[in-house]
Parts: structure tokens; C-alpha cells; sequence
């Protein structure tokens, strides 16, 4: 762990510039986390404790029968710690998948293929082909909205992205494709100066009015509720925080012991919820806009879905950013009009309990993110929900 939260050591260690994030950390197990190197190609590192490198020996086996390249570095003589830095390919939760669809990270097949997102051991997401040809494939087990919904969705008026079977490519329960849509997504269009801000306030009023239509649709009886309850939010957050900085968990746990008594699902009325929506879930295209990754999707109160989109802006305007009424925050203020006029309803006091609540569900993404102020930056989050549970 120390290695990986060191940039110039671990960069030393592993003989070049490598960044890491997006780490996954068993405490006495395991860590694993994902790497970008200076070429920007992305992998996965990993480090087990000495008992547990079991899991290891068939990875091994697979780099040797592909010729893929496998690092392993010996951190500690005495304990006999390594590291071991591989190729998407070698994932062992992965590697079958993107075995059937030939995937290989020094790919020599005939068409373009890029990572668009990494998660090791859980999924990775492709872009293959180029131009009007291009498709995304997202590679992993299945959860979440199935292809029937996302039709079903479609025809209800949702802009969605539905699901498509494109010729030449193989067929797996563990690949789905996807039409390409869109410039970007709403998170990385902001910030472009004032002609582009006016056109995120534009499409997030769009997102807004598209997530009201996805709220109003019957939810099919096989979904089942899939929303947190506060309790469980708050145990997980706490027992999480508790492990890294004891101080500050006890902190949490004082400030919310009150407002746990003020349940915000309650006994309000549950709608089909995205279950993740943020600006990142808000695909742009000139002014049209779909909603994708209904991979959370299930039962809840339409607050959820409202806090988390205003709890992601939230954090992206951190530091200082709890001075600022929440509803008020410019994409998510269009995103309430467009949500609105839409013919949604909300209660603007359980959107900001539900924005308490994301920003505590992701109170500690600094240190998954492996920054070298993550503390710091936990702290600041915990100022923040502290000043919405006020």
C-alpha cells in the first residue's frame, strides 16, 4: 500500500512512469487497483498476502501460454510481498470474455480498439471501429437493466441506448454492445467557457426532462428495490472509514445519529430509478442527450436519483463548494426545471438529505482513487455533509 500511494516509488519500483486509481483494498488480503502508463494504456496491478498468491498461479500459467508480458516485483524480502502488474487480457474475472472476443492490449485485428473504462475484476468497457462503424461492448457479467428494458425504456420515450447485435462479432452473455452516440458525456463538456456551460445548463435541462420519463415508467414486477436504506449507507461509510481514520469515524457516526431517525426513503412513493446518475451517466450530442450504465438500476425514491446527480457536482466543485445552495448548482438546477416540467415531483428538503447521503456513500473515493491527500480530502467531504444535515 505504501508503494502505491508513492508515485515516484512505485515509478521506481516498476522501472517507469505509472500512475495508479481505482483501487479495490482487502485489508491482510489483497489490493489490486488500475494503472496507466506514460503511453496511456491502462492495466491492472496487484498485491497479495503471501497466503492468499495462490490466486496468482493461474494468471501466471495464462501469460506464459499467451506471451503476454506478467511484472512481479518483490517488495519485501521478509514477507515475501510482491507486486504484479498485467494486461487488461489477464484479468482472472475477465480474461474469458475478452478471450471470445479475441481482445489482446497489443491488438492487431483490423479495426481500432480503445479502453473507454477499466474496472479490474468487475468489467471493462471497449470502443471498436471507427466512424458510423463504431460500437461500444461492455465486457463482464451482466446486472442491472437487461436488453428487454432498455427497449421497453426506449419505447416509453426514455433516450436510451438499446442494445445491438452488430455482424462479425461473437455472441456471449458477457458481451453487450452498443451503438456509439455522442460527442461526450455532461461531466467532461463543462468547464469550456461560456458558450459551453450554457450548453451543459441546456442538457442538463434534457436530462432532466429524460429522467422524469424514465421515473414514470410501471416498473416491470421482476425488479425488485435495489436503494440503500439510510442505516446501511451510513454502517458501510463508517465501518469503511473507521478502518483508515478512526477519528473521523467516530465524527461521522456523532452527526448522523440523529438524522438517522429521520428516514428519507420513508414510506414514499418508489419509482424505476437510474441508481448511479451522475453527469458522466448523461451522454451529448449536439443538443440531444441519452441516459446510459442502468447498471444499479431498481426500485427507490426519485430523491435518490436527483441527490446523486447534484452530489456528483457537488464534489466536482470541491473545495468550497459547501457554501453553495445545493438545488442551486447551475447543471443541477437544469436538471430540477427540466425534471419539473417534465411532470416529475420532488420534495427539494429529501434531495438534500439524499445528497448528504451520495456524498457519504462516496466519502471514500479519495483514498480508491489512491491520492496522496486522500485524508485530507475525506475530511473535506465530511465538512460537507455536515453542513447538509444542517
Amino acid at each position: 500500500m505504501d508503494v502505491l500511494f508513492d508515485a515516484r516509488r512505485l515509478s521506481g519500483v516498476l522501472g517507469g512512469p505509472l500512475r495508479v486509481d481505482h483501487l479495490r483494498h482487502k485489508p491482510g488480503l489483497s489490493v489490486i487497483a488500475r494503472t496507466h502508463d506514460q503511453d496511456a494504456r491502462v492495466g491492472w496491478i496487484a498485491s497479495y498476502h503471501p497466503r492468499e498468491a495462490v490466486k496468482l498461479e493461474k494468471t501466471v500459467r495464462r501469460a506464459e501460454r499467451l506471451g503476454a508480458k506478467l511484472s512481479r516485483v518483490l517488495i519485501d524480502d521478509s514477507t515475501a510481498h510482491e507486486l504484479v502488474m498485467g494486461a487488461i487480457e489477464l484479468d482472472r474475472r475477465l480474461y474469458e470474455p475478452l478471450s471470445v472476443l479475441g481482445y489482446r492490449s497489443d491488438w492487431g485485428g483490423p479495426e481500432p480498439v480503445r479502453v473507454l473504462n477499466y474496472n479490474p475484476l468487475r468489467r471493462v468497457v471497449l470502443a471498436l471501429g471507427e466512424g458510423d462503424e463504431r460500437v461500444v461492448c461492455k465486457v463482464g457479467v451482466p446486472s442491472g437493466a437487461d436488453a428487454a428494458l432498455l427497449r421497453r425504456l426506449a419505447a416509453d420515450g426514455v433516450p436510451v441506448l438499446e442494445q445491438v447485435s452488430p455482424a462479425g462479432l461473437p455472441d456471449s452473455n458477457m458481451l453487450r454492445y452498443f451503438p456509439w452516440f455522442g460527442a461526450y458525456d455532461l461531466s467532461t463538456g463543462r468547464g469550456g467557457g461560456t458558450g459551453q456551460e450554457h450548453l451543459d445548463v441546456r442538457c442538463g435541462y434534457e436530462a432532466g426532462e429524460a429522467l422524469a420519463r424514465l421515473h414514470a415508467v410501471h416498473p416491470p414486477a421482476t425488479l425488485v428495490a435495489r436503494i440503500d436504506s439510510v442505516g446501511a449507507i451510513v454502517q458501510g461509510a463508517v465501518q469503511e472509514t473507521a478502518r483508515r481514520i478512526p477519528a473521523l469515524a467516530s465524527r461521522l457516526l456523532h452527526r448522523v445519529a440523529g438524522f438517522l431517525g429521520e428516514e428519507p426513503v420513508g414510506r414514499c412513493r418508489c419509482v424505476l430509478l437510474h441508481g448511479d446518475f451522475s453527469a458522466d451517466q448523461v451522454l451529448v450530442d449536439q443538443h440531444e442527450v441519452r441516459l446510459i450504465d442502468f447498471d444499479r438500476c431498481g426500485l427507490g425514491p426519485a430523491e435518490s436519483d436527483l441527490g446523486s446527480f447534484a452530489a456528483d457536482e457537488l464534489i466536482r466543485g470541491l473545495p468550497g463548494s459547501g457554501s453553495v445552495p445545493v438545488l442551486d448548482l447551475p447543471v443541477t438546477a437544469a436538471l430540477l426545471a427540466g425534471y419539473t416540467d417534465g411532470h416529475g415531483s420532488f420534495s427539494e428538503r429529501r434531495v438534500r438529505d439524499w445528497v448528504a447521503l451520495h456524498v457519504l456513500r462516496r466519502l471514500n473515493e479519495p483514498f480508491r482513487a489512491c491520492s496522496p491527500h486522500w485524508r485530507e480530502s475525506t475530511a473535506e467531504r465530511m465538512k460537507l455533509i455536515e453542513q447538509l444535515l444542517v
